[in-house]
């Protein structure tokens, strides 16, 4: 839960160029995007508050006020934004509380029964 909370969600530093985040983000999401979204990935949209021009799935945050590359939502629980960088820890940290909240249901009725 603290990776989630603490890892940088793939933010992109204000004013920077298109073709430092395109070598650095795009070689690893082409390689396994659907043909349909290539076209899309290469899109270029201007970003006016961070001063870039925004590419592929990269979106602009107004909690944080920051672009960020996979930017699937900003969470509220963890304090960050849900990116490309900390994704995985934040299924892994709700599966985790899934599963504990689980087992403890499971053993306060097993109390409640004996």
């Amino acid at each position: 839960m603290l990776c989630t909370s603490y890892k940088n969600p793939g933010a992109i530093p204000k004013h920077s160029r298109s073709e430092d985040i395109k070598s650095h983000f795009l070689p690893f999401k082409t390689l396994t995007a659907p043909v349909w979204e290539v076209s899309r990935l290469m899109s270029d949209r201007p970003c006016d508050s961070c001063d870039i021009t925004r590419i592929g799935t990269v979106s602009h945050c107004n909690y944080c006020n920051q672009c960020v590359y996979g930017f699937d939502h900003h969470c509220f629980i963890f304090g960050n934004c849900i990116g490309i960088n900390n994704w995985r820890n934040f299924v892994l940290a709700i599966y985790s509380i899934l599963i504990i909240t689980f087992y403890l249901s499971c053993l306060q009725s097993y109390i409640a029964i004996q």
